[in-house]
């Protein structure tokens, strides 16, 4: 029987070596097939199996170590039918918002819209590992309720994408047109209000249409 930091050591020998004749075989030059994904095409993971990576570089050290495994990983993942995208959530703070990003980096397991929060290792040996066993398929998938393509996570990225335009109409009022903070405040206050008040005056109108009227019964007849 060979004990488990003997195996450690020998896959970790075996990744390693896997890297070396990567590099030594031309690969470098090979083109890289991980897949930039954005609040515009984030939904390419619907169809199909894929592994998501939430990143982002600028306040993540343990991302960019880890960025040559999924690199090399999406080279040959084609082999399992599998795709590998990622996402800088720095450049796209709505999407991470809706698919609940608490720490970095965080991956998801996805097949034919299921998805599954995977807990992966933070060393560049264990986390090849994870891939290679496929490991992510002992994770239960998350409930279609909270799921980052349920109606429900929708209304959240609506509501985040709502928030940064007032932010940023905020700094809009603030720099180029020099209006004070309270003023600015103010304005955005009214067009909170405007907003809400359609979006209730909406809700009413809808409710009215789409639930039956009740017929009145004339006087004469009830008191019959």
């Amino acid at each position: 029987m060979i004990s488990a930091p003997i195996k450690r050591f020998l896959y970790s020998a075996f990744f390693f070596c896997l890297i070396a004749i990567g590099n030594t075989t031309g690969g470098d030059g090979e083109k890289l097939k991980v897949v930039e994904l954005s609040n515009h095409n984030w939904e390419l993971v619907l169809n199909g199996k894929w592994v998501m990576i939430f990143t982002d570089h600028s306040a993540c050290e343990s991302c960019s170590d880890l960025q040559p495994i999924w690199e090399k990983f999406s080279k040959w993942s084609d082999g399992l039918g599998i795709q590998v995208g990622q996402v800088e959530v720095s450049n796209n703070p709505t999407l991470a918002g809706r698919f609940m990003i608490r720490s970095l980096p965080q991956f998801f397991y996805v097949e034919d819209g299921k998805f599954r929060a995977l807990k992966a290792p933070l060393t560049k040996a264990d986390l090849f590992l994870y891939l290679e066993r496929k490991s992510w398929e002992n994770v239960e998938p998350i409930p279609d309720w909270k799921s980052p393509s349920s109606t429900l996570l929708a209304v959240v990225a609506r509501l985040l994408r709502m928030a940064k335009y007032l932010k940023n109409s905020m700094n809009t009022m603030r720099t180029h047109y020099g209006i004070s903070t309270p003023i600015a405040y103010l304005i955005i206050g009214f067009e909170v209000f405007i907003f809400g008040f359609l979006l209730g005056f909406l809700m009413i109108v809808l409710i009215k249409l789409t639930t039956p009227s009740r017929k009145t019964i004339p006087m004469k007849l009830r008191l019959k």
